[in-house]
């Protein structure tokens, strides 16, 4: 038997069973009003933002578990990230956005029916919004949104049973829930679908950083994770009949999740499920692989995980996959400070597709590498992070902003002059930033932008903050230089500053 029909056999002998994991450390978070149940739960800017339907209320929770609150007209349903930095959310009728600071626009829904609504709302690779239409006579509609705010139908696929909610998976296909049905449901880009029998009604689904599939089940009071072969495994929550709903992967790396009984929002710790991955330099890099068997196989898509570290010394080990024997992925970590900065290397023998993950676990700077698939592994040489600076970052700065992206509605790919004035406290950075479209097409001056974040080491983290919307920053601080790049939260790059004094 040949490895693909391998693979397609054993993903028919897994699909669809369920294992208990060992008990996780499952972090809980009250509400701080009560009747604010929380419903629906996605990442944003400043933590992950959740629906509060009884109370007409979207919330916000940070990493620390505070939470604040922000009035809406109507019973929230379904909330995401969008790429132009807003809140997108549903309603009956209607698909809105709201800025982070709680200004919301209506767009309304030409339904159908009088019976439709949209239940769930994910954004697609194709940039627009995606949305399950629950309806009870015609069974269900899946739509579209672009973020101008142009709404779209298209039927249900055949053998699917009321979609409940609608992610896009880490195989570029759509994953769903059917409750009805105890049902996780895939559709491939050619249009197959493929069910997994699970139980406990499943609700919510997202992606997660692992490359799984994470769901609520919220008559089994259970988290689950599902493989995309269909392997299922469950996570029990502390708190009984907490009816969890929403679920979604949070930018911090953990998968967050709505308790609609309990009036709380929870976690689960992926340091808690998964293998830590290769700790190099100390205990301070954290070097994760994941591998992919054959992503185009609609019998087996996506199939692969994580590789298994080994440790060769302090500095350097390895990764192999599917048997120990063969080594895979080799890396190292070089800290040639004060004169040549922190240095990763990686070399493969194989031609998945591989995505290695490189966390410096003092400064939160992470770097993402991809082998594609079919492709000999190509040798990674980088200069992953620079030394740490012999003076402070604060003063005034000078240069400028390399748009990738209009600041506005104005088309800008030009160069355009930059000021920061910035503070330090300790790790603390502040100070405001200037970029002057001064562009004969009329590009509108943004001024005193309000920047706040982190100086660790070498690497300045940090938001700028715009009237209607932030920017997520990351720069690099050498000497008189200071680079920095931006990107909204899904980290679409805008751009990069270039500063110096």
């Amino acid at each position: 038997m040949n490895k693909r029909r391998l693979a397609a056999a054993l993903a028919v002998c897994f699909a669809g069973m369920n294992h208990v994991a060992a008990a996780q450390v499952i972090p809980e978070f009250p509400m701080p009003r009560s009747g604010g149940a929380p419903l629906q739960i996605a990442p944003g800017p400043g933590g992950m933002w959740f629906t509060e339907p009884s109370a007409n209320r979207i919330g916000l929770i940070t990493p620390e578990g505070n939470v604040s609150e922000f009035p809406v007209s109507r019973p929230p349903i379904a909330i995401v990230s969008g790429r132009d930095g807003n809140l997108w959310f549903t309603s009956t009728g209607f698909v809105s956005k709201m800025t982070p600071e709680g200004v919301v626009t209506d767009f309304q829904v030409n339904r159908l029916s009088s019976e439709g609504y949209p239940s769930s709302i994910a954004l697609g690779p194709d940039g627009r919004l995606w949305f399950t239409d629950w309806d009870s006579d015609e069974g269900g509609h899946i739509g579209q949104v672009t973020v101008s705010g142009k709404v779209t139908y298209g039927a249900i696929p055949d053998g699917i049973v009321e979609p409940t909610t609608i992610t896009t998976g880490p195989d570029g296909n759509l994953w769903f829930t059917e409750s009805l049905t105890n049902k996780i449901g895939r559709i491939t880009p050619s249009g197959i679908v493929t069910e997994f029998a699970v139980s406990g009604s499943p609700r919510g689904i997202a992606r997660g950083y692992d490359g799984n599939l994470w769901f609520t089940e919220s008559t089994g009071n259970r988290i689950g994770r599902i493989t995309t072969r269909g392997e299922v495994t469950d996570f029990p929550i502390p708190t009984a009949n907490a009816e969890p709903w929403g679920i979604a992967a949070g930018l911090d790396g953990n998968i967050w999740f709505t308790e609609r009984g309990a009036g709380q929002i929870g976690k689960v710790r992926t340091d808690d499920v998964f293998p830590p991955g290769l700790r190099l330099g100390g205990d301070r890099f954290r070097v994760q692989v994941l591998y992919w068997v054959s992503p185009s196989d609609e019998e087996n898509p996506n199939g692969g995980g994580y590789g298994v570290p080994v440790a060769l010394t302090s500095n350097a080990g390895y990764f192999w996959f599917s048997d120990p024997a063969n080594v895979e992925v080799v890396v190292k970590i070089l800290d040639w400070c004060p004169d040549g900065g922190i240095r990763f290397f990686a070399a493969g023998l194989t031609n998945f597709r591989v995505e290695v993950d490189v966390t410096d676990t003092q400064t939160g700077l992470t770097k993402h590498y991809t082998n594609p698939q079919g492709a000999a592994f190509q040798p990674i040489q980088d200069v992953f992070s620079s030394c740490a600076p012999s003076e402070s970052i604060a003063g005034t700065w000078t240069g400028t902003y390399n748009s990738t992206e209009p600041l506005s509605d104005c088309d800008v790919s030009i160069l355009n002059p930059a000021q920061a004035t910035l503070w330090q406290n300790g790790s603390s950075v502040g100070g405001t930033l200037t970029v002057t479209g001064d562009d004969p097409r009329g590009c509108p001056p943004r001024d005193s932008l309000t920047f706040t974040g982190t100086l660790q080491g070498s690497v300045l983290t940090g938001t700028i903050k715009f009237p209607d919307f932030s920017w997520f920053v990351r720069g690099a601080l050498s000497g008189s230089q200071l680079d920095i790049a931006v990107a909204n939260v899904y980290g679409t790059p805008f751009g990069v500053i270039h500063l110096h004094r």
